[in-house]
């Protein structure tokens, strides 16, 4: 009863207003209003999904008065939709009606392909990254992102991304009467971009669902990708978003939306016109393109044909073109396939299709064919066979010129393609001319170059945005089964065997910055491997093939960006174009040879049997010839002394296979060992947000001492694991890499979300360990220290770090000449932690300053050189109890530092650690006490031989009985042979002592002198 009276009201509401509308009174003389004055809408969906059909005036002024006015009608139900081609008729019973011709429906949806501006229903937002660490150093303008001109800019068939250091959103949203879904077509060729689609509900909440928000894969370079994304019914907020992982360059490709389509909304009262270009039929669900030289307005059902002698246009077009005169431009040059008696002949071709007028004043005419002349010689290891140049057959060899003949005893057919002559390729070539616009059409030349005898060249008449390219199939190389062994190691140290080189001679002729890229296909992965833009004078490139799997290469020229903002520059570009003279791939397994080279160690299967490891085969004496010392051989076809490859300061030789270091350094007396650093260790990047909760952060994996293949050291893994879930519909492998150093984007799920962290765009920072040193003047290390504030003025530390230089080859458009990583390991005694502290530059704290060359700074105790027992000084404290402590210290900076105590037994009368002067002191007392006493029992025994003398003559005076001063006259003063003395009072006990001796002998002397 509630729900119908709530209905009755806004009935009585809308019917009122249409009679306060027809009833107003005349404020001047106005007309009675006709039934075209009034259109019809529905009225809100009410809570049991019916609504009401009211006639509402089509203007709210009132421009005229009375006239009909129809009652309010049930309606149909709010999920009702019509059929795709069809729109509801709201004034003939509310029936669906085919669209008319020029017109096109989805029924109950809406598309998007057409965008001179942006439709209305978009929106564009943007937030900007803050960072505590990264943004005040790295956005210039007072720490805040410069986000002007961020966006996403209409560019006629496509939007277009605008980054800078911001997120560029783009909005719609979608109110569905039922379940639906949104398609859209987009293209993403760049690793560095970042292109998340979210879904949010009426209330602005995430949908927790990683089928409908999900972050997106990157494309293939001009192709694009459909994506599709179920909807529940109600109001559904819809969301694009794209950052930049590596800030704004110059060289950065741009995110493209070509197409967005969004089914389950409300009915269509009418039908869309088709755009310009474009026509239909009756009940068409979409509109036809326009064919070349033709042409159609908005709304056409028919396109008009040009006045084909004076105008023309290219596909998809509004409006006919004026024909300019014809110039030596217009035409090309190609010769004639070789006929049965080996002649060719010059043509020349107008370039399709056809544009200029050849009968308006001034006008170049086509000249004429050229006379027959002899072909050109078929390419390298070729012969010709009825006018058409094939492939030697097994064990054969040719230069071109001379027929296939066969290899002579123990040599081998040197396989490959060597493509210079371009006009007789064989019909097993494996290469092949097309085009690609970004538009997703097809091109007006669909080859996109042309063969002209010597080179081949790009043809003029495709869109400006073409790409014209050049693709090539490499069936895979030779060596694969030899090289298992070498190859595996290859694999766990890091190192690349290199199985083939393919090189090439190209030339661009450019008055802008148009773009040529090299690529390599291998399964789904493309990497662009190098890239050139502008001018190029004619340049040779050489790039070593490290997979025998089966591969794809390919060239790509564009003229001009898809981002440039005038497209329309095509028409002073008609000069522009590449050349490509020459392409040799060495090594495959499909080609032909131009010679045999001598083996030395026998054939198998029509190729030479390999040399053993760390050897090449003299040219001169074609023997197996050992590598000089401190070298290795990285390729399977090692021919002559260049193919030995000298290791980097600090590496050694593995089985001469490839170059390690076995985490340990030696300078002068300096002994590093760094196995204590071994394992993976991680360090994160700044995490950036926004200020919806967005964010994410480069996470670096280090593997220091993989390089010793018997340490068993895991090596370092970045990947990508977006699933089927997480990233797209397509089931796919994910991408892994395992090397040294490398680096992945993660995204942290978002806050109550139980799902890991979603990890993509892994990249790889070292291929090759290029040394291990200790001087930073080399490798440029000096320099990007200072620029990465890790050097002070004091030099202490430079004498001390360990440096470990990898390099990863791979050349892309920011870095021509690779990626090269710098691990920086530095002695600090303090930190005796196993793992030491990791740390980013400062000054740059995502790793780099430019993109290219990452550094880290490794401080631990681990870095520092091993103490030996030299480098140890003891110091004895004072003997205590007949103990003593004995202490050793390291008398310079290195490891363990440890200060080691040792308690001795030790003497009270000698300590070595008393200073000099007490040592001679000590040593000099007992000497001369010992003097002393020497002296003493010296002067003792001499006193005792002259007192016997002195009492005989005291004796002997008184005997005499004389007067005082008188001798008496003797015969002698001695004792006579055989006399005994007959004094006996002079002689002493045995037992008494020496003193009380001479007491004695003293008192009876004065004793008599008494007397």
């Amino acid at each position: 009863m509630m729900m119908m009276t709530m209905a009755a009201t806004v009935l009585l509401l809308a019917y009122g207003a249409v009679l306060i509308v027809a009833m107003a009174p005349a404020t001047g003389q106005l007309r009675t209003c006709a039934p075209e004055d009034f259109h019809y809408e529905y009225t809100k969906c009410d809570s049991a999904g019916g609504r009401w059909l009211v006639s509402v005036p089509n203007s709210e002024d009132a421009k005229c008065t009375g006239g009909p006015s129809e009652a309010p009608v049930r309606g149909k139900r709010c999920d009702f939709t019509c059929k795709a081609g069809e729109y509801l008729d709201l004034k003939k019973g509310q029936e669906c009606q085919p669209c008319p011709p020029g017109q096109y429906s989805l029924g109950g949806g809406v598309r998007y392909d057409s965008w001179e501006q942006l439709p209305t229903g978009f929106s564009i937002e943007f937030e900007e990254f803050a960072s505590p660490v990264y943004a005040p150093q790295h956005y210039a303008n007072g720490g805040k992102a410069n986000c002007t001109g961020a966006g996403w800019l209409p560019r006629d068939k496509y939007l277009v991304t605008d980054l800078s250091e911001c997120t560029s959103i783009l909005v719609y949203i979608a109110d569905l009467v039922q379940p639906g879904s949104v398609t859209f077509t987009y293209q993403n060729s760049d690793n560095n971009l970042l292109f998340m689609f979210e879904v949010q509900n009426s209330k602005c909440q995430t949908v927790k669902d990683k089928t409908r928000s999900r972050y997106l894969r990157t494309t293939e370079e001009g192709t694009w990708k459909d994506e599709q994304v179920q909807l529940n019914s109600g109001v559904n907020r819809l969301y694009w978003r794209a950052f930049s992982t590596v800030g704004k360059t110059p060289l950065r490709k741009n995110i493209m939306i070509q197409k967005i389509e969004v089914t389950g909304v409300a009915y269509t009262s009418e039908c869309t016109q088709c755009p310009p270009g474009t026509y239909s039929g009756k009940g068409m669900m979409y509109c036809l393109e326009c064919a070349a030289n033709t042409f159609s307005g908005k709304g056409s059902n028919r396109c008009v044909e040009c006045n084909h002698n004076e105008e023309y246009s290219d596909p998809g077009a509004s409006k006919c073109k004026i024909r300019p005169p014809c110039t030596a431009d217009d035409f090309f040059v190609t010769n004639t396939p070789c006929n049965t008696e080996g002649q060719t002949q010059k043509v020349y071709k107008w370039i399709l299709p056809h544009i200029c007028n050849e009968k308006k004043p001034g006008s170049v005419q086509l000249p004429p064919s050229g006379p027959l002349e002899k072909c050109p010689p078929c390419n390298p290891g070729m012969q010709m066979n009825n006018g058409v140049c094939e492939f030697c057959g097994s064990n054969q060899y040719s230069d071109g010129i001379e027929p296939c003949a066969p290899c002579r005893g123990s040599t081998a057919p040197e396989t490959g393609i060597f493509y210079q002559w371009w006009n007789n390729l064989p019909p097993n070539a494996n290469i092949s001319f097309f085009c690609l616009l970004p538009a997703g059409r097809s091109c007006a030349i669909k080859e996109g170059w042309t063969t002209a005898n010597d080179h081949i060249r790009t043809l003029r008449g495709n869109e400006a945005n073409a790409y014209s390219l050049v693709s090539l199939h490499i069936g895979g190389f030779r060596g694969g089964k030899q090289s298992a062994v070498s190859s595996e190691i290859a694999g766990i140290l890091g190192d690349a065997v290199v199985y083939g080189t393919i090189s090439f001679i190209f030339e661009l002729n450019c008055s802008s910055q148009c773009s040529f890229l090299f690529l390599q296909h291998i399964g789904k992965e493309v990497e662009v491997i190098n890239s050139w833009s502008g001018q190029t004078p004619k340049t040779k490139y050489a790039y070593n093939v490290t997979s025998d799997l089966a591969t794809n290469f390919s060239w790509s020229f564009q003229q001009i960006s898809v981002e440039d903002d005038d497209l329309t520059l095509y028409t002073n570009r008609l000069a522009d174009m590449a050349k490509i003279y020459v392409i040799s791939v060495t090594n495959t397994e499909i080609g032909g040879a131009d010679h045999c080279k001598t083996c030395p160690k026998g054939i198998i299967e029509d190729r030479c049997i390999p040399c053993p490891e760390g050897t090449f085969v003299d040219p001169n004496t074609t023997e197996c010839v050992t590598c000089r010392p401190n070298t290795v051989v990285r390729g399977v076809n090692a021919w002559g002394a260049e193919s030995c490859v000298e290791c980097g300061e600090g590496l050694e030789p593995y089985r001469k296979t490839t170059c390690i270091n076995r985490c340990t350094f030696q300078s002068g007396n300096n002994t590093y060992d760094f196995s204590a650093l071994a394992g993976v260790h991680t360090i994160e990047g700044p995490h950036l947000f926004t200020t919806s909760g967005y964010k994410y952060y480069h996470t670096f994996n280090i593997s220091l001492c993989y390089h010793d293949p018997t340490a068993s050291t895991p090596l370092a893994m970045c990947y990508s694991n977006v699933s089927k879930d997480q990233m797209d519909s397509e089931s796919e492998d994910s991408l892994t890499y395992q090397l040294p150093v490398c680096r992945s984007t993660i995204l942290p799920s978002s806050p109550g979300d139980p799902s890991p962290p979603v990890s993509i765009n892994p990249l790889s920072l070292s291929d090759v360990l290029l040394a291990v040193t200790n001087k930073p003047e080399k490798y440029n290390i000096t320099e990007m220290m200072k620029e990465a504030k890790f050097y002070s003025d004091d030099n202490t530390t430079r004498q001390t770090d360990i440096h470990f230089v990898f390099m990863a080859e791979a050349a892309t458009k920011a870095c021509r000449n690779g990626r090269r990583t710098v691990i920086t390991l530095r002695c600090d005694t303090k930190d005796a932690s196993k793992d030491g502290a990791l740390s980013l530059p400062s000054h740059c704290p995502d790793g780099t300053c430019d993109g290219c060359n990452f550094l880290f700074l490794w401080t631990s105790a681990h870095a520092c050189p091993r103490c030996s027992k030299d480098d140890y000084s003891e110091f004895k404290e004072m003997c205590i109890n007949g103990k003593q402590r004995v202490i050793k210290r390291p008398t310079k900076l290195c490891y363990p530092d440890t200060v080691s105590i040792d308690v001795v037994t030790c003497s009270l009368f000698w300590q070595d650690n008393w200073p000099l002067w007490l040592k001679i002191v000590v040593i000099l007392v007992p000497v001369v006490v010992l003097l002393g006493l020497i002296l003493c029992i010296t002067v003792c025994y001499c006193w005792m031989k002259n007192r016997k003398l002195e009492y005989k003559y005291t004796k002997l005076i008184e005997s005499t009985g004389g007067r005082d001063g008188e001798l008496p006259g003797v015969d002698t003063c001695a004792l006579d042979d055989g006399e005994e003395d007959e004094f006996d009072a002079v002689d002493f006990k045995k037992k008494a002592r020496f003193f009380w001796k001479v007491f004695t002998v003293s008192k009876k002397r004065k004793r008599k002198r008494a007397v």
